[in-house]
């Protein structure tokens, strides 16, 4: 169960993947930046959260994990206020940034997240029920 669930798949089993990426539209001389920067001068871009939070109009952002659910990115910012326990925010591949949702702490989002072995002592549990 552990190897068929722990792992990268094609399908969503409701994982969240970690993949912590820098991703720098507004940083002159950065890929992102050649690729992203002009769909974030749009007017469709929406980071009013994200500039009220960190007062910052351009930002950079870490993403740190992806999802097969809505949103299916999650960013942190690097000009977060409070970078012990940063603000997560998500984003879809279909409205990337155009929609963003405010997703909580970070430290509380890892606090819903299972480890192999607690995933484990649930099912017990509920076997035994």
């Amino acid at each position: 169960m552990i190897q068929e669930y722990y792992q990268l798949t094609e399908e969503g089993r409701g994982q969240s993947f970690w993949q912590p990426t820098l991703f720098t539209p507004y940083k002159e001389g950065t890929a992102d930046f050649n690729e992203w920067n002009d769909d974030f001068l749009d007017d469709e871009i929406d980071l009013k959260a994200i500039i009220q939070l960190t007062d910052n109009p351009e930002p950079d952002f870490l993403q740190l994990f992806y999802r097969y659910g809505f949103p299916d990115h999650l960013y942190i910012c690097a000009s977060d206020p409070c970078p012990e326990n940063p603000t997560l925010f998500g984003t879809d591949h279909e409205v990337f940034f155009k929609e963003v949702t405010h997703e909580g702490y970070l430290e509380d989002f890892l606090n819903r997240c299972i480890t192999p072995t607690e995933l484990i002592e649930i099912i017990k549990q509920k076997i035994n029920l």
